[in-house]
């Protein structure tokens, strides 16, 4: 055998054995074929790199990603709920879709107080407080058209108390309930950027 035929079997060994190992999922592709992140992951990014402070009471909800965890809360009280000094934004969400949530005044105004704080958010999904946090220069809801909505966001923007609302209706959860965590995450990243 010449020295050229030597280096051509060679050649097609290493190319045939690399080919192998990356059909086996050993090596990755040498070009293209990146996984491009789905707008969940993108928003749970923005979320975790900001070290945004994620509270949840009421029913569990999963947020589909190790990036962003909640702070599962047992009760509403301004402790409960204060933001760590170490964290620019928190986000509350209560999940009271069951029905089985019950706020007394001053867990009422405990939120109320908290939603005064640059950074902060609630959002409440449910039907009893959907008007709970209702600010005076909020004006009236505004209303999505054959739509029952079931959720509210209040978001304090740089000192500005605004109401969001058409997140998150009864078609919503009727028809894509599986996409509930993706929503929070979207809301979440939303207000970071509102506030950036």
């Amino acid at each position: 055998m010449g020295r050229k035929t030597i280096i051509s079997i060679s050649l097609i060994a290493a190319v045939a054995c690399y080919a192998f190992l990356v059909a086996a999922q050993v090596l990755p592709m040498p070009f293209g074929n990146k996984k491009t992140p789905s707008s969940a992951e993108e928003d749970a990014q923005i979320i975790y790199e900001n070290r945004m402070d994620a509270m949840l009471y009421g029913a569990d909800i999963d947020l589909n990603t190790e990036m962003v965890k909640f702070r599962k809360l047992s009760s509403i009280s301004a402790e409960t709920i204060k933001r760590p000094e170490d964290r620019k934004f928190s986000y509350l969400v209560i999940n009271d879709l069951d029905g089985s949530i019950i706020l007394t005044d001053e867990e009422i105004q405990c939120i109320n107080d908290y939603i005064q704080v640059p950074g902060a958010a609630v959002l409440y999904f449910g039907r009893k407080y959907l008007n709970a946090w209702d600010q005076p220069d909020c004006g009236p809801s505004a209303k999505v058209e054959n739509m029952i909505e079931i959720a509210v966001e209040y978001t304090n923007e740089k000192g500005r108390i605004i109401r969001g609302n058409g997140m998150w209706t009864e078609e919503d959860a009727n028809e894509r309930g599986d996409m509930l965590d993706e929503v929070i995450l979207t809301q979440m990243a939303f207000m970071i950027y509102m506030n950036s």
